[in-house]
């Protein structure tokens, strides 16, 4: 039988000073990339922003409080805040990684609310300054009206309305159950508008129609809510604080039975970049105002001639002029103070 043999791993010995010489080689190494499976890291590469914006003149009008600029790359936010003075502002905001940010900016006004706002988008480059300009425009205001028909007959009979907004469209309404209410949330561009709102039984088909309203007046703010409790009958409560919009109104209107015409004249704005002014003129305190003429800013009168009427226009006894002002942006002022004028009868036997 064969003798069984037994194998011997044999180690070599290192010395001290091997050992310390080898884990000198593996650091050299691993320092300069050879062979090393560890990838080298470097500093994320950044650059800066620097954000620019103006407000529209008529923000004049509003006491800003404060400006928002907030930068957005994937899930990573910047933001900053600062006071606004004066019609710009402009801030720099430092280690931002390279590659594309979106640029939102917000101006809010004394009482804590949003008024002007304005986006973009930009790209950042590596150790550089990217200038972006972000123009402000007026954000939207909201109508919040109630309607109350309690104690009327409307009560027993309309669980549908219909409000109108001119401009602005049509918007249905369901009564709120167990109560007398209707209630609409309607978001509006800052301006003047006019309302009204018809009811209904238990659908909105024309054999339904309850009660058709009369047109009323409504200013909207840029970023605020005009909430409005109205009951027919008795009238519209406006509840927020007295309304301003770019640009000023004029701040007087006459008008005045002339001759067989109507002459309207007005005072004008006091404030820089007025380019235009609209006349308007409804025929009635029931109806809603039109859109008469439109003049140049060194124009301060229009001679009208009302369709002529029995001693009594169709929609009411009267005919009521107001005027806006319109600056070189496009933004249209709110209205005048309105202005009224009694047209006598003219005898049938004498028109022309």
């Amino acid at each position: 039988m064969l003798p069984l043999l037994r194998s011997k791993v044999v180690r070599p010995v290192r010395s001290q000073a091997g050992r310390a010489a080898a884990l000198a080689l593996a650091v050299a190494m691993l320092a300069g990339g050879c062979g090393s499976p560890f990838p080298r890291l470097e500093t994320p590469a950044t650059g800066r922003m620097a954000v620019t914006a103006s407000l529209p003149a008529a923000a004049a009008l509003s006491p800003l409080q404060e400006f928002e600029v907030s930068l957005t790359q994937g899930r990573h936010v910047v933001q900053k805040r600062g006071p606004v003075e004066g019609e710009t502002f402009a801030v720099t905001l430092d280690n931002l990684y390279i590659g594309q940010w979106e640029v939102a900016v917000s101006v809010w006004d004394a009482e804590g609310d949003a008024i002007y706002t304005g986006s973009g988008s930009v790209w950042i480059s590596e150790n550089e300054t990217t200038t972006v300009h972000v123009p402000l425009v007026p954000r939207p205001g909201e109508l919040a009206l109630t309607i109350d028909i309690s104690g009327l007959p409307l009560e027993e009979q309309s669980y549908k309305a219909r409000l109108h907004v001119s401009p602005g469209g049509v918007h249905n309404l369901d009564r709120v159950p167990g109560t007398a209410l209707f209630e609409a949330r309607v978001s509006l561009e800052p301006g003047s508008y006019d309302f009204k709102v018809d009811f209904y039984s238990d659908t909105f088909h024309a054999h339904k129609l309850l009660h058709t309203g009369y047109w009323m007046p409504v200013s909207i703010r840029p970023g605020k809510t005009a909430a409005l409790y109205w009951k027919p009958g008795t009238g519209a409560v406006e509840i927020e604080a007295e309304p301003a919009g770019p640009p000023p109104a004029p701040a007087q209107l006459v008008a005045a039975w002339q001759e067989g015409a109507v002459v309207v004249e007005w005072t004008p704005v006091p404030a820089a970049g007025i380019v235009a002014y609209r006349v308007y003129r409804r025929l009635g305190p029931l109806d809603r105002y039109e859109l008469l003429t439109e003049v140049d800013a060194g124009t301060r009168q229009v001679v009208d001639t009302p369709p002529p009427a029995d001693g009594m226009p169709p929609a009411g006894p009267g005919v009521y002029y107001v005027v806006t002002a319109v600056n070189e942006a496009g933004y249209e002022s709110l209205r005048s103070p309105e202005a009224a004028v009694f047209i006598p009868a003219i005898p049938a036997g004498l028109r022309g």
